[in-house]
């Protein structure tokens, strides 16, 4: 309530975008150019004045907002997302990973090759103290309560957090898989859906 008040979001007044990167893209999730979850959401609400954006890494944050300045949109973007996050390293085994897929995933090399520096110095949750951990549990409990109650959320179903969104919003029906917008989610997968990916 206290972020929200901070911002002025009135649940349901505002859409929100869901993006998770950081260790997610060694090889769990593809990278989405945040110009496509722009554009789904202005088709599913063409009156949108105000998104909140969750997300670990502060260049989705950037690149929305050069893309509203571009097409000369009328709309405020916010985000609590640190100004220096990359996205998170859950493992510190996960770096080799990183590094592997920085130089050979044909889909995220890229992206990658541009952050893995600073991925690579972020501090895996393993290694957050008692604190550290709260905080961070804290700042993404926060972000997907809120984009929970917005009006639209666009995100992706290749994270458990995504899928969470989806099944906890206050209008599940208001939530659209980006590569998928037409299809709703698979509630019969019992296991994750990023598995064999």
């Amino acid at each position: 309530q206290k972020t929200k008040s901070k911002f002025g979001l009135e649940d349901g007044k505002y859409d929100a975008i869901y993006i998770r990167r950081g260790d997610k893209l060694v090889s769990e999730s593809v990278f989405i150019p945040e110009e496509k979850y722009l554009n789904l959401l202005m088709v599913k609400n063409p009156n949108c004045k105000t998104i909140f954006l969750q997300t670990d890494d502060y260049n989705c944050f950037i690149e929305l907002e050069k893309q509203i300045n571009a097409q000369k949109l009328p709309i405020k973007l916010i985000t609590t997302c640190d100004k220096e996050s990359v996205g998170v390293i859950v493992h510190k085994g996960d770096i080799q990973g990183l590094n592997d897929a920085a130089q050979n995933h044909d889909k995220n090399k890229q992206y990658l090759e541009k952050i893995i520096d600073k991925l690579n110095k972020t501090k895996p949750v393993h290694e957050m103290n008692s604190e550290e951990v709260r905080n961070h549990l804290m700042d993404m409990i926060v972000g997907v309560d809120i984009a929970s109650k917005s009006n639209v959320c666009i995100t992706d179903y290749q994270s458990n957090v995504a899928r969470f969104i989806k099944l906890y919003h206050t209008n599940s029906s208001n939530v659209y898989d980006v590569n998928n917008p037409d299809t709703d989610i698979d509630y019969e997968k019992v296991i994750c859906p990023t598995f064999g990916f």
